[in-house]
């Protein structure tokens, strides 16, 4: 079939039309942000990643004690303990382990855990979503909440251990019967020492968390376990949720974001492609009565940082407006000629596609 010119025009312009809504689009695409290279140096008051991550209580923060709720756990390398009665079980055999259990039937158990004499290996290992907070005691308290069961893992090794516990089930001193609700005990053993595995349970009525006392010797108490060549903990498509921050410390590809809240709480949530937190430590919050508060550090290759909610990361617009003056009019000269080119070429289109459909108009 042959075209008339009328009919050549008016396909002409829906051809335009339809470039041009094609650039639109593109342009709409290529304002949203792109991946930036972020650092950061934030206090908060609570911190969750979606990476694994072990903390040392054997470093420059020396663990006080521990209270575990709603753990399972085992004690082992016992060679006697206090008072002596605890030493032997029903037959008068010693034992050199305790395994400590819940009850289905009863509440989630307690104890609390004071090393002391020599250390050997002191870690926590806290897969992903945990949920890290300080709390607003003194001396300072880093509370770990579990969300699965064996999500929180505590090794803890030590010439001796304190040991006070509720509700427990201790078969190697009760048999399979309860006995008495709780127990206070002093274990000593030999180096390595008492060494005592505990790994979170399955959640129930109460929460499921483990808080560490550590002895307040500095302004800072890094938590970080050590790495070769100071390794962090490594991030791949990770998220970090940083809640009740202050002074956030965020820069940009080497630059501070200029709408960035420093004078309230706010959140922070990073959507990091690659990186490293590269330290958590216990930090006297500045503006919180001294109270202890999470201090988290490193960098990324962000494709999100958001505030509140609101994206800190610039877009292609925002990255023109924030160059330099001279190189920033060359750019707005550009933007100028393509928006008045895409403009004739629209006004052009529908004049046409008026004659054609409605040529007395």
């Amino acid at each position: 079939m042959k075209l008339n010119a009328d009919q050549k025009s008016v396909i002409r312009a829906i051809v335009w039309l339809g470039l041009m809504v094609g650039v639109m689009v593109a342009v709409l695409v290529r304002n949203k942000p792109s991946a930036k290279t972020v650092k950061f140096d934030i206090v908060c008051a609570q911190f969750a990643a979606r990476v694994p991550i072990e903390l040392n209580l054997n470093g420059a923060a020396q663990l006080s004690s521990a209270q575990i709720h709603g753990f399972e756990a085992s004690v082992k390398n016992v060679q006697s303990a206090t008072p002596i009665s605890m030493f032997q079980n029903r037959q008068g055999t010693k034992w050199r382990s305790l395994t400590l259990s819940s009850r289905p039937d009863r509440a989630s158990p307690d104890a609390t855990l004071k090393p002391g004499g020599g250390f050997g290996t002191m870690t926590v290992d806290v897969n992903p979503r945990v949920v890290m907070s300080s709390s607003t005691a003194v001396p300072p308290v880093l509370m770990l909440t579990s969300k699965a069961s064996r999500d929180i893992h505590l090794v803890l090794q030590s010439e001796q251990l304190d040991l006070r516990e509720d509700l427990y089930r201790i078969p190697e001193i009760f048999g399979t019967s309860r006995g008495i609700d709780s127990l206070a005990m002093k274990l000593v053993g030999a180096l390595p020492g008492v060494i005592l595995d505990a790994y979170s349970g399955e959640p129930r009525g109460s929460p499921v968390r483990i808080d560490l006392t550590f002895v307040p010797i500095g302004d800072a108490l890094p938590l970080m376990a050590p790495g070769g060549g100071g390794a962090g903990a490594p991030l791949h498509n990770a998220e970090l949720d940083l809640f009740g921050t202050e002074k956030p410390g965020i820069e940009i590809e080497g630059k501070r974001p200029s709408d960035l809240i420093a004078d309230q709480r706010t959140s922070i949530v990073i959507r990091a492609r690659t990186g490293q937190i590269s330290g958590i430590s216990l930090v006297a919050a500045a503006g919180s009565n001294g109270a202890p508060g999470l201090e988290v550090s490193g960098f990324a290759e962000a494709e999100s940082v958001k505030q509140d909610d609101h994206e800190l990361l610039p877009t292609f617009v925002h990255e023109i407006l924030d160059k330099p003056y001279d190189e920033r009019t060359y750019w707005l000269i550009a933007l100028g000629f393509v928006a008045f080119f895409i403009f004739k070429i629209v006004d052009r289109a529908f004049e046409i596609l008026l004659k054609t459909f409605l040529p007395g108009g």
